[in-house]
């Protein structure tokens, strides 16, 4: 007996059934798919990822006011999150994407940003005592009025940061480039190291433009 040929119908099921499943991340054998972007998608959902919340998407997220404490969200994007008020004290940030992120009044103190992008992220009135951002990239990501005691910024990219009235004694700045940042009235009492940083059009706390040195 010759065999059957499929219908039309069950045709167009299949192909339906396929294009649902890729919809949904994933092949025939239920495994993850991929990205927009052709990368690995990403499995971990907030905030049931926690403590590990490695590479993490939250891009635009409203974390207002959320316990992030002791979470590692290394190589996560928050690019535009909303953390106001939020606590990532002792946080892992490591290769982490927070443009233009808002931390106002977040409290993150010894959180780690080693090499992390905050390009224009405002960071006004957060509190980072004894936190570190070596090797991160800081263009244009105001610290105004914030607390940067025994932060260590060592070989950051601070290009057009805006520090005014911030507190920095006893920060570490060494081999930072601070060009064209602002320091206008910032409290550098305690001796901020800025051993080998750049300085190019950096404006002091008391207010002198300088390609030397404050």
């Amino acid at each position: 007996m010759p065999a059957r040929r499929p219908t039309l119908a069950a045709v167009v099921a299949v192909a339906m059934s396929s294009l649902l499943l890729a919809a949904c991340g994933q092949d025939g054998g239920g495994k993850a798919g991929t990205s927009s972007d052709g990368g690995p998608a990403s499995a971990a959902t907030w905030p049931e990822c926690r403590p590990n919340c490695r590479g993490i998407d939250l891009r635009g997220r409203n974390l207002v006011n959320q316990d992030l404490t002791r979470v590692d969200f290394s190589g996560a994007d928050f690019t535009k999150a909303n953390l106001t008020d939020a606590n990532v004290a002792d946080a892992t940030l490591v290769n982490a994407t927070m443009i233009e992120t808002d931390f106002w009044r977040a409290v993150m103190p010894r959180a780690d940003f080693t090499n992390a992008d905050l390009s224009r992220a405002d960071l006004r009135s957060a509190r980072l005592v004894n936190t570190v951002f070596n090797e991160a990239t800081l263009r244009k990501t105001i610290f105004r009025g914030t607390d940067l005691m025994f932060g260590r910024f060592r070989g950051a990219d601070l290009t057009e940061a805006q520090m005014q009235g911030a507190s920095i004694p006893v920060t570490d700045f060494t081999k930072a480039d601070l060009t064209r940042a602002n320091l206008f009235r910032a409290n550098t009492a305690g001796d901020a190291n800025f051993t080998g940083a750049i300085f190019k059009d950096t404006e002091c706390p008391d207010g002198t433009i300088t390609s030397t040195g404050c």
